[in-house]
């Protein structure tokens, strides 16, 4: 069984546009991995949850999973990911490939991740479509 480390956090959200709201936030996140299944296949994901506002309280949570395999002795990985979120009145669960390109920096690791996340449930905006994500481990 895989350690998975724990965080909490506190943010501050500033509206940037129409539907966006000014509030705090308290959350806790998890996540694993790159976590080797068999010799060429690992995967490797994440789970926040949390509340935002003090007065007006909103529960949220999200993640996402992958199952990558990484392509000779590059570092792109490919493979699939399942990601999904919710909170009150509004949830989706998108699926579909992604490729990764992985990349050390001096004190962290970082991703660049490109994904086409195909939306199998829920009814939220954005529509299916192109994601791209850049992390780094902390």
């Amino acid at each position: 069984m895989p350690h998975i480390p724990v965080s909490i956090g506190l943010e501050r959200r500033m509206a940037l546009g129409k539907g966006g709201r000014n509030a705090n936030a308290v959350l806790i996140v998890g996540g694993f991995g790159p976590t080797a299944l068999t010799s060429d296949i690992e995967t490797e994901g994440y789970t926040q949850m949390g509340v935002v506002g003090l007065h007006s309280r909103d529960m949220f949570i999200d993640g996402k999973l992958s199952v990558l395999s990484p392509v000779g002795k590059t570092p792109i990985h490919i493979g699939g990911s399942l990601s999904g979120g919710a909170q009150p009145d509004l949830n989706r669960l998108d699926i579909g490939p992604e490729l990764q390109w992985r990349f050390p920096l001096p004190n962290a690791n970082a991703r660049l991740a490109v994904e086409w996340r195909e939306r199998i449930a829920g009814g939220t905006f954005p529509p299916s479509g192109l994601a791209v994500t850049l992390a780094a481990d902390f």
